[in-house]
């Protein structure tokens, strides 16, 4: 297991799976983050995550890095398949995903894009959001529909596993404790009969 799985791992145990929250309202976090990572709205997933958690009340520690899954790696290949997905449902003749088509899915416009020099000041300026948000809206309806429909499945079985897990765990934590509490029970009657008999 590598370095990062295992700080992966432990994020996701001790800090989602063990949040101090309703199970419900961790699934629902969970399930809200992954909603809004899978749609094509890169560049505003955090703040959509941000403002739908405080407006359904979810755990916001739980939604927000869900957003994460997609990023510089996943970005492509999750894309790409949303959009043959929307195609498909949409009966469009985009299926066969040619060069042009990928082209107009993964291209970012220079326009659009960050500069390393410009670091996060860039971020302050309308113009900026404004290109994004025209770029988001270039990608076309088979990648939204795609997306949504992607986003809509994995957020709805995240969130019957995750509260699952989470019920689950707190119960197996109760049995513990009170497994822990009669042995300590046990070993104080044994001790008091032993000083009684004596």
């Amino acid at each position: 297991m590598t370095a990062i799985q295992r700080k992966f791992r432990k994020f996701l145990v001790h800090n989602i799976l063990h949040a101090d929250d309703t199970p419900n309202r961790i699934a629902l976090g969970v399930a809200v983050g992954l909603f809004i990572g899978l749609t094509p709205t890169v560049g505003f997933q955090m703040m959509i995550a941000l403002a739908v958690a405080t407006v359904l009340r979810v755990n916001k520690l739980a939604c927000i890095p869900m957003v994460w899954i997609t990023n510089i790696l996943t970005a492509g290949p999750i894309y790409y398949a949303c959009f043959w997905l929307g195609s498909m449902l949409l009966g469009s003749e985009a299926t066969d995903l040619g060069a042009a088509t990928v082209d107009r899915l993964l291209s970012v416009p220079t326009d659009v894009a960050v500069s390393a020099p410009e670091g996060l000041s860039r971020f302050a300026d309308w113009g900026y959001w404004k290109d994004q948000a025209l770029w988001v809206m270039r990608l076309g309806s088979e990648l939204w529909v795609g997306c949504l429909v992607v986003g809509t499945v994995v957020g709805a079985i995240s969130y019957v596993l995750v509260r699952t897990l989470v019920t689950r765990l707190r119960e197996g934590r109760k049995h513990k404790i009170a497994a822990r509490q009669r042995r300590r029970a046990k070993r104080f009657a044994r001790r008091m009969t032993r000083s009684a008999s004596t």
